[in-house]
């Protein structure tokens, strides 16, 4: 699963009640329900996973002297799958890059100025070396023969979202523990006449289901997500037109930033 920070408004930033007196096992499960609700919403579009590469080749063809088909999620950055370069410096992984990329080579880890990430998939070695063509994948990671490539993957969550999340989780546990300071709306109406209480359902989830909870913390972000997704820019893209990379990290720090005001 996707990881979505949740973030707490409370002085220490833990869990307010109903949460902070629910056992672990019932936080994680509000909480998950909560993520799970707003990932739907926005259109599972955000979140990171943890991405642990070990990339190796072998010979596609005894003729093609440099001919090596990478594995484990890499390849080549300039030939693709069936590679024909004497050494390789750019490197294409499964993107988009979320995070700080960490090498290690024989049991070395790299200096972030080793390398940069463009395009936010591919490792661009900068430091004048190359990247290993062979590895011993029966060797454990950090032994020699080894090397490892290890980020995040994804679109890292907005601050609104994490707080989002945090509001939706405390309003779900409060439903769930009956405390009538829920904001959530009620799909029961009760109407007691004569001694008979009569109760109907009034909500058929047609708001839910576009994100609408009732409470603006939520719904306010919810729909400016929403909305950006729906209006994006157009682009168009020609065959004719030389393909263009772009430095998503700085070389140094290697976290994302920010280009043509996007975050990258």
């Amino acid at each position: 699963m996707l990881t979505w920070p949740i973030a707490y408004l409370t002085q220490d930033g833990e869990p307010p009640a109903p949460l902070s007196t629910m056992p672990a096992s019932g936080v994680t499960a509000v909480e998950t329900m909560a993520v799970s609700f707003l990932s739907r919403w926005v259109g599972l579009s955000l979140g990171t996973e943890q991405v642990f590469l070990r990339p190796s080749a072998r010979r596609e063809r005894p003729d093609m002297r440099w001919s090596v088909l990478w594995g484990y999620g890499a390849v080549c950055g300039l030939c693709g799958a069936v590679c024909r370069c004497e050494n390789v410096y750019s490197l294409q992984i499964p993107g988009p890059v979320a995070s700080t990329v960490t090498v290690t080579i024989d049991g070395t880890e790299l200096p972030q100025t080793a390398f940069r990430i463009d395009n936010r998939n591919l490792l661009v070695r900068q430091d004048g070396d190359h990247w290993p063509k062979y590895e011993n994948v029966r060797t454990v990671d950090g032994d020699q023969g080894s090397w490892s490539i290890s980020y995040e993957i994804g679109t890292p969550v907005p601050v609104g979202g994490q707080i989002a999340a945090g509001v939706l989780a405390t309003e779900l546990a409060k439903m769930l523990v009956g405390d009538a300071s829920c904001q959530l709306p009620k799909r029961l109406q009760a109407l007691t006449r004569q001694g008979v209480t009569l109760e109907t359902v009034y909500d058929n989830f047609a708001t839910l289901k576009q994100g609408l909870t009732g409470i603006w913390a939520i719904d306010s972000w919810v729909t400016s997500m929403t909305q950006s997704i729906s209006v994006a820019r157009p682009k168009v893209y020609s065959p004719d037109v030389p393909w263009a990379r772009r430095t998503t990290t700085d070389g140094s720090t290697n976290p994302p930033i920010v280009i043509d005001g996007g975050r990258f």
